[in-house]
C-alpha cells in the first residue's frame, strides 16, 4: 500500500495508522502536487521490498474482527465518557 501522509500543508487522514511505513507499504510526504506524484512513483518502484508474509501477519494481528470490535467499543465509551479498557496489541 502507498498512502499520502501530507501534501504541502494538507494532512491526509489516517495513513500512518493504517500503513506501517516500510513494512506494510510506504508513506508519501510531499511538498506539492508534483512532488507527491514523483514520490508516489518512487514508492511504487519500492513495492518489491515489501514482505507479503509480514503484511499478512500484521493484518491478522491488527485488523482481526475481535480487535476491531474492541476498538469500536472503546471509541464509543470515550465519546460517552465511560471508562475504557486499554487494548493490547503491537506498539506503534
Amino acid at each position: 500500500m502507498i498512502g499520502y501522509v501530507k501534501v504541502g500543508s494538507i494532512q491526509c487522514g489516517a495513513v500512518e495508522e493504517v500503513i506501517e511505513d516500510g513494512v506494510t507499504g510506504f508513506h508519501v510526504k510531499a511538498e506539492n502536487d508534483e512532488d507527491a506524484i514523483n514520490k508516489a512513483v518512487e514508492a511504487v518502484l519500492r513495492l518489491p521490498e515489501i514482505n507479503r508474509k509480514r503484511v499478512r501477519e500484521v493484518f491478522d494481528s491488527d485488523w482481526n474482527s475481535e480487535r476491531m470490535a474492541r476498538q469500536i467499543d472503546a471509541t464509543y465509551k470515550r465519546c460517552l465518557g465511560e471508562p475504557v479498557t486499554i487494548l493490547s496489541g503491537r506498539p506503534r
